[in-house]
C-alpha cells in the first residue's frame, strides 16, 4: 500500500490517503494517545452519543449496521444502553473498515476504504477521499470534545496532541 498524501486536517489530527495495490484508495486519521478512541478496535463497542446517527445510516457500511442491529434485536436487555459499535457511530464513505497501526506500532489509525461493490466504476479519487478524511476527523474531534464535557474531563487535548505530531512530522 503506497501513501499519495498525508496532511494535518482542519480539526489538527492528521490524516493520510494510501493507494491499496492499485485497485481502490483508502482514507486515515491518526487517533493520537490520549484521545478515547486510541486503541479501540473499530468493530468495538463504545459510548454512544445524542448526535450520533443522526441521518447517515445510509452512510454507515450495511454490513456493520446489520450487525448493530441484529445484536440489539437478539439483546432485548441490551435496550438503549448508551453503547454503539464504533463501525456504525460516525458517517465516513463505507463505514469504518480499520483500525491499528499504520507507521509504526505505536501509531493507531482509524479508516475506511473505497473498495466496496457500490464503488465500481464509481470515481473516488484522491479529493474524495480527502474529503472524506476531513470530515471524518471532525467527527472524530467532535467525539472526544462531547465525550470529554459530559465526563468532565480534559480529554479534549486531542487536538493540541494531533497539531504537535503533525508539525513535527511536516
Amino acid at each position: 500500500m503506497s501513501e499519495l498524501v498525508r496532511w494535518t486536517s482542519e480539526t489538527g489530527l492528521e490524516c493520510s490517503v494510501r493507494d491499496c495495490r492499485g485497485s481502490h484508495l483508502c482514507g486515515y486519521v491518526r487517533i493520537p494517545e490520549g484521545h478515547p478512541l486510541h486503541g479501540v478496535g473499530y468493530n468495538k463497542d463504545i459510548v454512544s452519543l445524542p448526535y450520533m446517527l443522526e441521518g447517515h445510516q445510509s452512510e454507515v457500511g450495511v454490513i456493520a449496521f446489520a450487525m448493530e442491529s441484529l445484536d440489539r434485536m437478539n439483546r432485548p436487555d441490551r435496550g438503549d444502553d448508551g453503547i454503539i459499535r464504533m463501525d456504525c457511530a460516525f458517517d465516513v464513505h463505507g463505514g469504518i473498515t480499520f483500525s491499528g497501526a499504520l507507521y509504526d506500532k505505536s501509531d493507531w489509525w482509524i479508516g475506511f476504504d473505497c473498495g466496496h461493490l457500490c464503488d465500481e466504476g464509481a470515481s473516488k479519487d484522491e479529493s474524495f477521499v480527502r474529503g472524506e478524511c476531513e470530515k471524518f476527523a471532525g467527527q472524530l474531534a467532535r467525539y472526544a470534545d462531547a465525550l470529554s464535557e459530559i465526563r468532565g474531563d480534559s480529554a479534549a487535548t486531542h487536538l493540541d496532541a494531533g497539531a504537535a505530531k503533525g508539525a513535527a512530522d511536516a
